[in-house]
C-alpha cells in the first residue's frame, strides 16, 4: 500500500508486458500470435514455463489492469468460491491499462469468437472427432480449415491444416459406400 491507501504497481518491467500485450490486441493480433511473439522474446508468463492462447485470453480478461479487484472470479485447487457471484471492487488501484483500450480488447475478442462459429451457429460437423497426423493433438475449426490444436494454442506442431470441405466430402463418401453400400 502506498501512502494514498491504495496498492501500488509491481515491476516497471512487467508492467511494460502487460502494456505490450494490450497494444497488441487492439491492434488486431490474435491471442495466439501475441503467445508466440512472447515466447520469441523470452519473456515468461507468471504461472508457466511458455505462454499459449490460452494464457494470453485469460491475461486480456484480468479486471486488476485497469484497477479493479474482484472476489470469487475463479477458485484454485482445494479452494471455494467465497460468494456465489463474483464481486467486483472498482478503483481499488491506479489502472495500468486505460478503460478506451481496456474495451476495445474486450470487444475484439467477442467479435472473433462469434466470427469462428462458437456462438449462434450450427458448429462444425467434425469437432471433436479430428486429430493431426502429426503430433495427435486435437483439431479444430479455423474456417476454411481444420487446423492442429497444438498449433493454434503452443506453437508445438507444423501448422497442419485440412481442408473442411474436402473432409466433409471425403466421409460422406466413406459412409455411402460402407453403410449404405
Amino acid at each position: 500500500l502506498g501512502s494514498d491507501g491504495f496498492l501500488k504497481p509491481g515491476d516497471p518491467a512487467e508492467i511494460a508486458v502487460v502494456r505490450k500485450v494490450f497494444q497488441m490486441r487492439s491492434q488486431g493480433y490474435g491471442c495466439r500470435a501475441i503467445a508466440k511473439h512472447l515466447n520469441e522474446k523470452g519473456i515468461r508468463p507468471p504461472r508457466a514455463k511458455h505462454w499459449c492462447q490460452q494464457s494470453v485470453r485469460h491475461f486480456l480478461q484480468r479486471d486488476a489492469y485497469i484497477g479493479h479487484t474482484v472476489i470469487g472470479k475463479h477458485s484454485r485447487a482445494k479452494f471455494e468460491r467465497l460468494t456465489p457471484e463474483a464481486i467486483t471492487i472498482k478503483n481499488t488501484h491506479p489502472p495500468i491499462i486505460k478503460q478506451d483500450v481496456w474495451d476495445e480488447c474486450q470487444a475484439i475478442g467477442k467479435q472473433r469468437r462469434q466470427s469462428h462459429g462458437h456462438r449462434n451457429s450450427e458448429g462444425t460437423p467434425l469437432a471433436g472427432l479430428l486429430y493431426c497426423g502429426r503430433c495427435h493433438g486435437p483439431m479444430y475449426a479455423l474456417q476454411p480449415y481444420y487446423v492442429c490444436g497444438n498449433y493454434q494454442s503452443h506453437g508445438t506442431c507444423n501448422f497442419c491444416r485440412v481442408p473442411q470441405d474436402a473432409s466433409l466430402r471425403a466421409i460422406a463418401s466413406k459412409i455411402r459406400d460402407k453403410v449404405l453400400m
